[in-house]
Order: C-alpha cells, then structure tokens, then sequence
C-alpha cells in the first residue's frame, strides 16, 4: 500500500526515528502504526545492546525533591559530554529521577531498577525507556548509581530534604536537616540555610 507523508510524519513524532526509517517500518507493517512502532522500538533496542559494551564515563547528575521530605540523587553516564547536554538524555534523567521517588526501588541497585515498570508509563519497563534513549542518542548509557531518601529514616520527623547540583551537574549533594517541628522546617531561614549547607559541602568534601 502506499504510504502518505502525514503517516510518515505521525511515525516520526511518535517515536523520534528518522524519515526514512519510519518509511520502510510502515512499508514492512502495511501501514499499521501500532506494528511500526514495535518494530522501531524492537530496532532500536536491538541496536542498544550492541552498545552496551561501549564506555561510558561523561554523563550528569541530578536530583528530585518532593514537598521536602523525600530525596532522590542520580547519576547517569553517557559516551560523551555532547550527548549528556541534549534535551532527550536530560529529560530521561529528569524522569528517571522522579520514576525512583515513585517506586521505591533498591538504593544503588541499577540492574533491579531496569526491571521495574516505568512510572511514567505503564506499558513499559526502565530498560524499555533506557534502550529508546540509547537508540535515539547514538551512544551507550548507563544508570551508574542512585540513592533516594526520605525524611526520617535516620531522625526524627520534622526537617527538610534538600539538594544541590554543582554547576556542569558533575557533582550533587543530598542533605537532611533536621527540626523540632515542620513550622520550622518550611521556614526561609531553614531552607536558606541547608541550600549553603549543601553547596558548603558540595565545595569542601567534608
């Protein structure tokens, strides 16, 4: 059958593959959409494996918060600082960040945290996700740790969550600050205070 440009087009955004390969997914799937996005996505993870070897050692680290009481730091690698700056590898981390506050996987546990399903879409695991970044960038990637924290767990209650991320997000601090109570906690002078607690660390390495 033959394919529009509109579909073509459809296919492209849907899955941010190139014209052509979209073209020839449609052709093979008879002009299903459904079909030619598994067989992308088959593709592409296919071709992330054989990246998987590859080094990996620029990347970034970042962070989530959530109302103050729960903390996530991540570092992700990439091949090279050029891909670790686009807006698709940032925005997977930034999801990912969040997908480890939602589900509770095992602190520093990278291979377990592949496995899960993706918070962000149920269809789908991390590695899932993982494999379409790494298809789509062109590199390998590698989730190489995280941990995530909730306020308590070590103390008492009341306090504050923070982080900070050095400048270049090649260097992040979490931070728990304890309270006597959550008034005190959501106070500006509290929250102004563990911001400079956690860059003093970040610059010091106590």
């Amino acid at each position: 059958m033959a394919i529009t440009a509109k579909a073509v087009q459809e296919l492209r955004v849907k899955t941010n593959v190139g014209m052509m390969d979209c073209k020839r997914a449609l052709e093979e799937a008879d002009g299903d959409m459904d079909k030619a996005v598994e067989l992308l996505r088959a593709r592409g993870i296919a071709k992330a494996e054989d990246r998987m070897g590859r080094v990996a050692k620029e990347g970034l680290i970042t962070s989530f918060l959530q109302d103050g009481k729960l903390g996530v730091l991540l570092e992700v690698n990439s091949e090279t600082d050029f891909v670790a700056r686009t807006d698709e590898f940032q925005g997977y981390t930034a999801s990912l960040a969040e997908h480890v506050a939602a589900a509770e996987p095992i602190a520093d546990d990278p291979a377990g945290l592949l496995e899960q399903q993706f918070e962000g879409d149920s269809s789908k695991t991390v590695q899932d996700v993982h494999a379409e970044l790494v298809a789509k960038c062109g590199e390998n990637v590698t989730i190489r740790r995280f941990d995530r924290y909730r306020l308590g767990e070590n103390s008492g209650d009341a306090g504050v969550v923070t982080a900070y991320i050095h400048t270049g997000s090649k260097l992040g601090v979490m931070l728990e600050i304890g309270c006597e109570s959550d008034g005190a906690a959501s106070s500006d002078a509290v929250q102004e205070f563990s911001r400079d607690v956690a860059m003093h660390i970040a610059a010091s390495a106590p």
